[in-house]
């Protein structure tokens, strides 16, 4: 009894009491006295015994169970595009490493289109992903997700534009402007031409940014405007101001994304719960700290 309770970091009279605990489930005694020693009785070896082999069974179809699901339950391999990567992503790591300090974490940045495929093919476990009002939403064969967020559009406008002082407008205000668009070969490009038109007018389009600091400092410099994500309003260029848009705003949405199935990990599931917690509590304190127009600071990140 001392020996096992040694092996198995108990104390001699919690095994003791286990083992009375075992005898009482059962209805017979699987201990008996054989002078100063302990002996199993015939239902004790034949516990072993099956136990053995029970427990070999349960071993195996674990792994089964992981196996179907694609998830290795010693690691977690997100990705996420890059606003979320610079300020959603760190407080879900640490969540998540809290939780689950055993598992190895892993982060992959890219857009949507480099991370569903990498996700498809079991390259990663989870990811962030993005749909944009006006765009096409990308195939979600072999794919599960669950909204996140809204992440509603700001408008960027030079700290010395005519608009600038106002808590927000309309987008119909900026119909004479020159406008910073997504990349022509985006699959993002046609939000904000899209956006404009939606508007009633068709966008002067000057100058095309596949990265949201990018817009920023052409934004800065009163080159033209452009859109903004919410998750991106933290910190701005210097010279940069950003408005919220009267009525309803055109957006995107922030979705966690998996294999279809692998929420059954015990792993993903909690991550998908550790995603919606955090992206609440930010957008929650987003909300408190930029109620109106939003002054510069520094630089933030891209979509």
């Amino acid at each position: 009894m001392s020996r096992a309770a040694r092996a198995l970091s108990y104390t001699p009279s919690a095994i003791s009491q286990q083992i009375a605990l075992l005898e009482r489930e059962i209805g017979l005694a699987v201990l008996k006295r054989n002078g100063r020693k302990l002996e199993l009785t015939a239902a004790g070896r034949l516990l072993v015994e099956e136990a053995e082999v029970v427990m070999a069974r349960l071993d195996t179809l674990e792994q089964k169970l992981q196996a179907s699901s694609g998830i290795d339950e010693r690691q977690m391999r997100i990705g996420a595009f890059l606003t979320a990567s610079a300020t959603i992503v760190p407080h879900i790591i640490q969540a998540f490493r809290t939780r689950f300090p055993d598992v190895s974490l892993a982060l992959a940045e890219g857009d949507p289109e480099e991370c569903l495929p990498k996700l498809r093919r079991g390259e990663l476990d989870v990811a962030l992903s993005l749909e944009y009002d006006f765009v096409a939403p990308l195939p979600m064969d072999g794919l599960d997700r669950v909204l996140l967020f809204n992440d509603p559009m700001h408008v960027a406008l030079p700290a010395a534009h005519p608009l600038a002082a106002q808590r927000s407008l309309v987008l119909e205000q900026l119909a004479s402007d020159p406008w910073i668009t997504e990349l022509r070969n985006s699959s993002t490009y046609p939000f904000t031409v899209r956006a404009c038109n939606h508007a009633g007018f068709d966008p002067n389009v000057a100058f095309e940014a596949g990265d949201y600091d990018v817009v920023q400092g052409l934004v800065a410099v009163g080159v033209g405007v452009g859109f903004l994500p919410g998750l991106s309003l933290g910190t701005l260029a210097h010279g940069v101001v950003a408005l919220p848009l009267d009525g309803t705003a055109p957006g995107r949405r922030v979705f966690c994304v998996y294999r279809s199935g692998s929420d059954a990990s015990l792993l993903i599931a909690e991550m998908s719960n550790i995603m919606r917690d955090v992206s609440q509590q930010f957008r929650a304190a987003n909300r408190e700290e930029t109620p109106g127009r939003v002054r510069p600071t520094a630089l933030s990140r891209r979509r």
